[in-house]
Order: structure tokens, then C-alpha cells, then sequence
């Protein structure tokens, strides 16, 4: 009963102790303030804006031109030149059956000597529909090969030999080759 008693006291001493504690209750939080809603802007009032006045367009004048004058003088005499036919000149060809490992900037040191081998344009022209790349020439096809010289004195031939080795610039520049490129320029430049 002794240990009832006491078990009881200490209860008691709990109870008391856990609510005499708590004292005075602790006041609650305030609420928040209060928040109004957010209003939508009412949309303003639409004032009709007036017309614009009419425009009318201003008249227009139109001053006629006056009559041209005719100024009459005596022609000139013309001079007559012939024309400058664009071709090669055939005339004392020779002729080159092409061997293994050929190609035209060899035939020309041959035929032209080595000092004139970048003129093998030349013989590319005179053998268009054969020759198709200077460096890649198949054996057994005969080429003609024009005289170098008789070409060079005449204007159209000259023209045409200028304008084909300007394009073997371009060919050879787009190979990488840039020596070919500059000794075929520097020979067309001086055409």
C-alpha cells in the first residue's frame, strides 16, 4: 500500500507540475491584415477622333517637250578595216602521233623548243574535239600541231591563243599547280 501511496504522490506531483507550468496561455497570433482585391482597370472612354479633311490631289501640268533639233553635218569617210576572223591559222601544221605518258606541254617543248613549251594551249586549241585535259592525252591519236609563230603574228589567232590560255590558268590553279598557272599568265599577258 506504502508503494500505491507513492506511486500516486509522484503522479499527483506530475500532474501538478505540467499544469501548474503552463500558466498564463500565450495570446494567438494576429491575422494577417487584410487584403483588397486587385481591381481591373475600367477601359477608358473612346473619343471618336475626327476625319481627316479630303485631299484632292493637285492638278498636273503637262509642258510638252520641245521639238528636237536636227544637227545635219557631212559624214565622215569610213575607215575600213576588215574584220578580225578569230581562228587559228593551219597553214604549215605538222602532225604528232601521241606515245604512252604524252602530254602537251612535252610536244610543244619539242615541237616550239623548251623556251616556248607553255604555249601548249595552242595545240589544246587546234585539237579541241580530241584533247580534253592537257595533262591526260591518249596514245595512238594524232594531233595537230599549228605553227607556233604564224599564230602568234596573227591577230584573230592571237586572240583566240590568249583567251585559251587564260582559261589553262584557271585549270591549273584549280589543280594546285601554281607554277604552270603563272608561266601560262605571264606568256597571255604579253599576247
Amino acid at each position: 500500500m506504502y508503494k500505491k501511496s507513492i506511486t500516486a504522490l509522484i503522479i499527483l506531483i506530475a500532474a501538478i507540475a505540467l499544469f501548474g507550468c503552463a500558466g498564463t496561455p500565450e495570446p494567438a497570433p494576429e491575422p494577417p491584415p487584410r487584403q483588397e482585391p486587385a481591381r481591373t482597370p475600367e477601359p477608358a472612354a473612346v473619343t471618336p477622333q475626327p476625319e481627316p479633311p479630303a485631299v484632292t490631289p493637285e492638278p498636273v501640268v503637262i509642258t510638252p517637250l520641245p521639238e528636237p533639233v536636227v544637227i545635219t553635218r557631212q559624214p565622215e569617210p569610213a575607215v575600213v578595216t576588215p574584220p578580225v576572223r578569230e581562228e587559228l591559222v593551219l597553214q604549215g601544221a605538222s602532225r604528232h602521233n601521241i606515245v604512252w605518258l604524252d602530254s602537251l606541254s612535252q610536244i610543244a617543248a619539242r615541237e616550239y623548243g623548251i623556251e616556248n613549251m607553255y604555249y601548249f594551249p595552242l595545240i589544246r586549241l587546234a585539237n579541241a574535239g580530241v584533247v580534253f585535259d592537257p595533262d591526260w592525252i591518249m596514245p595512238n591519236v594524232v594531233l595537230v600541231i599549228p605553227d607556233l609563230q604564224a599564230n602568234l603574228n596573227d591577230p584573230g589567232a592571237r586572240a583566240l591563243l590568249k583567251t585559251e590560255m587564260l582559261s589553262m590558268v584557271i585549270h591549273y590553279r584549280n589543280r594546285n599547280m601554281p607554277v604552270a598557272a603563272d608561266e601560262i599568265k605571264n606568256l597571255a599577258d604579253k599576247l
